[in-house]
C-alpha cells in the first residue's frame, strides 16, 4: 500500500481549492506550504485536512474548512508583523 502523499495533498488543495476561492497572495500560498493543515486536526482525520469540510477536534470543536484556512493564517501572519511594528516604535 502506497503511503498517503501529504505534499501532493497540500498542493492540490492550493491549486484545486485555495487558487479557485481568488487567494492569490504569494505570502498566504507560502504559509500553506509551511503551516502544516495536517497537524491540527486529531491523527484519525489527517488525511482529510486537505478537503474543504470542518473536520471535528473533539469537545464539539470543529477545524475550519480548507478554503478560511488561508485568511486565518494572513490574519495572523499581518497582526504578528503589525504588533512586532508597533512594538518597535515604543523602544
Amino acid at each position: 500500500m502506497t503511503p498517503f502523499d501529504y505534499e501532493q495533498a497540500r498542493y492540490n488543495m492550493v491549486e484545486q481549492q485555495i487558487r479557485t476561492w481568488d487567494v492569490l497572495d504569494q505570502r498566504v500560498l507560502d504559509l500553506l506550504f509551511a503551516v502544516k493543515r495536517e497537524d491540527f486536526v486529531p491523527p484519525a482525520y489527517k488525511a482529510l485536512a486537505f478537503g474543504d469540510l470542518e473536520l471535528p477536534l473533539g469537545n464539539g470543536a470543529t477545524d475550519i474548512v480548507a478554503h478560511i484556512w488561508p485568511i486565518g493564517l494572513f490574519m495572523v501572519a499581518v497582526g504578528g508583523i503589525a504588533m512586532w511594528r508597533y512594538r518597535q516604535t515604543l523602544d
